[in-house]
C-alpha cells in the first residue's frame, strides 16, 4: 500500500492545546477527592426508582444512493463530542432484524447542555420511531453503550452529579417500547473510587452476563476496572476488579475512553493503551474470572511520567520521537474467539520537564491493524491521495496545522469494526479529506466561520483472508458532498458499526458542516449535529467505488457570491418547472419558491447575515451551491 509522505512538523502544540497532557485529558472538574455515591449494603445495585416514557414511532427521512447504500437522519445534538478517544458500542442490530440507536444528545445550546444525555432511536424493522426530544435517563449522563438483553435493552452510561460521578444501568423488558428504569453501578469503595466513561456488554454462556468496564478515578491516578452480573444485572459479583498486570505496578494510570471492549459467548476482551504506555490485550475465556495479557505495541519507555525528557538528545534512536497509539481503539472477535485490534497512530515528544504537558504531532498518519494470531503490527489506511502525487497535501503548507482541525487523533483515527459469521473483517473510520473543495475557498473564513480546514469523511474497507489482504478504502459520504448534487461542506466522525453484519453493513456517524468541533480545541460555533445511519449492501463490496454517481450536465450558476440582497440563478437549458429551496447551515429551509426556464432573481433580504445553500431540482436532477448573505 502507498504509504503518503508528510513532514515531521516541527510546530508543535502548546501546553495549552486539550488533551496534550495526561493531567489536562483529565477535565479539572473530575480531579476531586473523597466523593461519596449513596448506595446500599447489599452487592446489588442502587434504585433510582425513575423511568422515561417512550416516543412513538413514525418514519424519517431516507435517501438511497445510486451504489445502493442507504442514510436515514435518526437523531440530532448540539453536544457534539462522542468521545475523547475509542468510540462505544452505540449501535445494536437485535435478532429479529430490528435495530436500536444511542448517542449523546442534547436538545438545545444552553452553556453546560444541562439536558446532555441518551439520544435513543428505534428501527422496528419498517421504520424508525420520530428523532427524540428529550433524553433516556432522568439525570445528566453521556457516553452510552447499548445491548438487547433477554428480549429487551439495557444502556450503561456515566452520571455527573456533583460531586458524585457514577455509572447508571437503564433497562427495559421489550425492545423499542416501554419505560427505562435506571440503577447505579456498584461501587467498591464510594469514598476513593468513581466509574466514568462506560464500556458495556452482554455474553455469557446463556447470555445474562453483564460485562462493563469504566475509567475508575482513584486519590493518585486512573485505571481501568472491570465489573460483572451473571444474572441479567440483579446483583454484581465482581465489581471495581483491577485486572492483574495493568495496575500502578506496570502503568501510571490511563484515561478517559482509551479502551474498547468486545464479548462473545464467555470470552471477554479488552484493548487499552494510552499515550505514554503499551497498547495492551486483556482477555479472559471463562466469562471474566481469569485474565491473560498480550502487549500489541510496546512502548520503549516503561511507566514513563513527565519527568522524563524525551527529545533528540535524550533518545537519539528515535530522533527524540516517540511512536504510540493515538488512543482510538477497536477490537472485534472472530469465531474461533480471537481478538482483531485497530488503532490510530500518533507520535509524541517532551522537551519540557515536569510542565505537566508534552507534546503531539498532528500530522501523524496511519491506521493499525493487529490480529492475536499474527501478532504483528500493519499499518492498512492512510489519508487517500486525492490527487495521485504520492504526498500528503496539507493546505496552505504542511507545516500549518491551523489547517487540521483538532481532534488531537491521527489523520485516520476512531476505528470501529465488526466480523460477519463467514469471518469476513469490516472496518469503518474516519480520514483526513486531503484537499479543499471549492465551497470552502469560496466562503473562506469569516467571524466564527472557519471553512479553510481539512474535512473528515467516513471510510469502510474489509478483509475476505482474515485480515491478510484489504480493500481499497470507499469514502461513505461521496454521494452526500458531491460538489454538483451535495454539500461539500460535511464533516462526517464518531463512526460505529453494528455488533451484527447480514446482508448489509449497518453503521451511525455524527455530521455537521464544519471541520472540528466545538467543545474541543476549534471552538466551533455550536449547531446542530446529525446523527446518520447508513446500510452499506455487501454484495459488490468491491465495487461500490465503480458506479458512477449522476452529476447535472447543466450549467449551474448563482451570483453574486457573496450578496448583499438580491440573487440570481442560472440553470442553462432548463425547461422544467425547478423547485429552489434555501436552507441554513442547520439544514432548515427558509425560503422556497419555483422557476421556469433558464433565470430566475431571489430577495435574500428578509434573511439575517450568514451561510446558505441554495438547491435547486427538476424532475431529473438536484444540485446545491452555497451562498454567503451579507
Amino acid at each position: 500500500m502507498k504509504r503518503l509522505l508528510f513532514s515531521s512538523l516541527a510546530l508543535l502544540l502548546a501546553a495549552n492545546v486539550q488533551g496534550q497532557s495526561v493531567k489536562q485529558i483529565t477535565p479539572a472538574h473530575l480531579m476531586q477527592a473523597q466523593k461519596v455515591i449513596k448506595q446500599t449494603n447489599e452487592e446489588s445495585q442502587v434504585h433510582l426508582f425513575s423511568s422515561r416514557t417512550d416516543y412513538a414511532p413514525i418514519a424519517t427521512e431516507f435517501t438511497l444512493f445510486s451504489n445502493g447504500m442507504s442514510e436515514t437522519i435518526i437523531g440530532e445534538t448540539y453536544y457534539d463530542l462522542q468521545t475523547n478517544s475509542a468510540i462505544q458500542n452505540r449501535l445494536f442490530v437485535h435478532e429479529d432484524g430490528a435495530i436500536s440507536a444511542t448517542w449523546i444528545m442534547s436538545t438545545n445550546s444552553q452553556t453546560g447542555f444541562p439536558d446532555r444525555g441518551t439520544g435513543y432511536n428505534y428501527f422496528d424493522g419498517f421504520e424508525w420511531m420520530d428523532m427524540p426530544t428529550s433524553r433516556v435517563e432522568e439525570g445528566r449522563t453521556g457516553w452510552p453503550s447499548i445491548s438487547g438483553l433477554n428480549g429487551g435493552e439495557i444502556i450503561a452510561s456515566h452520571v455527573f452529579d456533583d460531586p458524585d460521578l457514577f455509572t447508571t444501568i437503564a433497562t427495559r423488558p421489550e425492545k423499542g417500547s416501554g419505560d427505562w428504569s435506571e440503577s447505579l453501578l456498584p461501587n467498591s469503595d464510594a469514598a476513593a473510587y468513581d466509574n466514568v466513561w462506560p464500556r458495556m456488554k452482554v455474553g455469557g454462556a446463556d447470555g445474562q452476563s453483564i460485562h462493563v468496564i469504566s475509567n475508575t478515578y482513584s486519590l493518585d491516578n486512573n485505571y481501568i476496572t472491570y465489573s460483572r452480573s451473571q444474572n441479567a444485572g440483579e446483583s454484581f459479583d465482581i465489581i471495581d476488579y483491577l485486572i492483574p498486570e495493568i495496575g500502578p505496578e506496570f502503568y501510571n494510570g490511563f484515561a478517559a475512553d482509551q479502551y474498547a471492549l468486545d464479548v462473545q459467548g464467555e470470552t471477554v476482551a479488552i484493548v487499552i493503551g494510552g499515550a505514554w504506555t503499551d497498547v495492551v490485550l486483556i482477555k479472559s475465556t471463562d466469562n471474566g474470572t481469569t485474565w491473560t495479557k498480550t502487549i500489541v505495541k510496546e512502548h520503549p519507555i516503561p511507566l514513563w511520567t513527565d519527568a522524563i525528557l524525551v527529545d533528540s538528545a535524550s533518545y537519539p534512536e528515535f530522533d527524540g520521537i516517540i511512536e504510540s497509539s493515538d488512543q482510538s481503539f477497536s477490537i472485534s472477535l472472530d469465531g474461533n474467539g480471537d481478538a482483531h485490534i485497530f488503532y490510530g497512530l500518533m507520535n509524541y515528544s517532551n522537551d519540557e520537564i515536569n510542565d505537566d504537558s508534552w507534546s503531539y504531532y498532528p500530522g501523524s498518519d496511519g491506521l493499525v491493524y493487529w490480529n492475536e494470531v499474527l501478532q504483528t503490527e500493519e499499518v492498512i489506511a492512510y489519508v487517500s491521495d486525492a490527487n495521485g502525487n504520492d504526498t500528503l497535501d496539507i493546505q496552505p503548507d504542511v507545516d500549518d496545522v491551523s489547517a487540521i482541525a483538532y481532534y488531537g487523533k491521527s489523520l485516520s483515527s476512531y476505528p470501529s469494526s465488526a466480523i460477519a459469521d463467514n469471518g469476513d473483517i469490516y472496518l469503518i473510520y474516519s480520514s483526513l479529506i486531503e484537499e479543499f473543495s471549492q465551497d470552502q475557498i469560496d466562503l473562506g473564513n469569516f467571524g466564527e466561520d472557519v471553512f479553510l480546514q481539512h474535512y473528515r469523511h467516513q471510510y469502510i474497507m474489509r478483509s475476505q483472508d482474515g485480515g491478510t489482504t484489504w480493500s481499497t478504502p470507499y469514502d461513505l459520504m461521496t454521494e452526500t458532498t458531491d460538489p454538483i448534487t451535495g454539500n461539500s461542506l460535511q464533516e462526517g466522525v464518531f463512526g460505529c458499526i453494528s455488533n451484527i453484519v447480514n446482508d448489509n453493513v449497518y453503521l451511525t456517524y455524527q455530521r455537521d458542516i464544519y471541520p472540528g468541533l466545538n467543545l474541543q480545541g476549534d471552538e466551533d460555533p455550536i449547531t446542530k449535529n446529525s446523527i446518520v445511519f447508513m446500510t452499506v449492501p455487501i454484495a459488490d463490496f468491491e465495487n461500490l467505488a465503480t458506479e458512477e454517481i449522476k452529476v447535472s450536465n447543466s450549467d449551474f450558476s448563482i451570483f453574486p457570491n457573496p450578496t448583499a440582497n438580491l440573487v440570481n440563478i442560472n440553470l442553462a437549458n432548463n425547461t422544467d418547472i425547478a423547485t429552489i429551496t434555501i436552507s441554513n447551515i442547520l439544514g432548515e429551509a427558509v425560503k422556497t419558491t419555483t422557476m421556469t426556464g433558464a433565470n430566475s432573481q431571489l430577495s435574500l433580504e428578509s434573511l439575517i447575515g450568514g451561510v446558505y445553500f441554495i438547491t435547486v431540482a427538476t424532475t431529473t436532477e438536484r444540485i446545491t451551491k452555497s451562498i454567503v448573505k451579507k
